[in-house]
């Protein structure tokens, strides 16, 4: 129980103290590239540039309701967060390669397990180096795809990792026995959701996911199953269809500007961009949390 609560108090100061240092740093309005577009795009419930980035819209959208400052700046916000997620994940994805593995004494050539206080400030200091790179530092600063990307690589390679090492001979159920790798194929849809280059982590997951289960009969019948989750989360991209839909019914297409004064709408070139699509808000993504939501409480319930 002691272990348990220590790891929660590493966990949330892995979280909190990049947080912190972020909210300090934040950008205050829009940046560089396509910094611009984005915040437009999710203030309006538009398509940005290929490949359109669903997930990621509609999570800034729910981000621009919190009332604190300008929508710019709210947008910038969510990256701050989701980028201190990600640094959490690291620190678990740490705690779990250290636990794994199995040190050996030199003097005695023995092998030995390291306490868990010292894993988890290894963890931790490994996790605020990579908080404090200058790359992932700046993605944490202002809206941009990076930081929920780096999110979702994090979080995909701790949970094949995780799906790899796990014993299900305890558990009765399929869905226990097989939930690391249904949550894995779930995560790894919604990742495509938001950048395709999480195409990259393909060779090297199926390389690992046949050489712990083996080239047979059982793991092929396995990622069947795993097409269900994956094709659960990919169907973000549903989005792009309701949207065309949306705005072919209300016959509503407009294009919008953003400047350092925030989100304007007309057909001002004042360094901004296109927004193709603007749509109210509705009941699909209501509808798509729900789905997560459960998604996620089934698997541990």
């Amino acid at each position: 129980m002691t272990t348990n609560k220590n790891k929660i108090i590493y966990q949330i100061l892995a979280f909190l103290i990049p947080f912190c240092v972020y909210l300090i740093t934040l950008a205050p309005t829009v940046t560089f590239i396509d910094s611009g577009e984005l915040a437009a795009v999710a203030s309006k419930l538009g398509v940005a540039h290929p490949t359109g980035y669903p997930l990621f819209t509609i999570l800034g959208r729910i981000f621009t309701f919190i009332p604190v400052n300008e929508e710019v700046y709210r947008l910038n916000l969510m990256c701050a967060v989701i980028s201190s997620a990600a640094i959490l994940m690291f620190f678990n994805l740490m705690v779990f390669l250290i636990k794994n593995k199995n040190l050996t004494d030199i003097d005695n050539n023995e092998t030995r397990n390291i306490s868990d206080d010292i894993v988890y400030n290894i963890s931790l200091a490994a996790a605020l180096v990579l908080a404090f790179s200058k790359t992932f530092w700046e993605t944490a600063n202002a809206i941009e795809v990076y930081s929920l990307h780096s999110f979702f690589l994090v979080t995909n390679i701790y949970l094949i990792l995780k799906a790899c090492s796990y014993n299900p001979k305890d558990e009765s159920s399929m869905i226990k026995k097989e939930r690391y790798w249904l949550l894995y194929a779930f995560v790894l849809g919604l990742s495509f959701t938001n950048h395709l280059s999480t195409i990259f982590l393909s060779v090297g997951s199926i390389y690992l996911y046949f050489a712990v289960n083996g080239f047979n009969k059982n793991s092929f019948k396995r990622i069947l199953i795993l097409v269900i989750p994956f094709l659960l989360g990919f169907s973000v991209y549903i989005y792009f269809s309701y949207a065309q839909i949306t705005m072919s019914l209300a016959g509503d297409i407009r294009t919008t500007s953003i400047t350092s004064g925030g989100i304007l709408p007309g057909n001002s070139s004042a360094s901004g961009c296109l927004v193709r699509l603007k749509m109210p808000v509705s009941n699909f993504h209501i509808l798509q949390a729900t789905i997560l939501l459960n998604f996620f409480t089934f698997l541990y319930s």
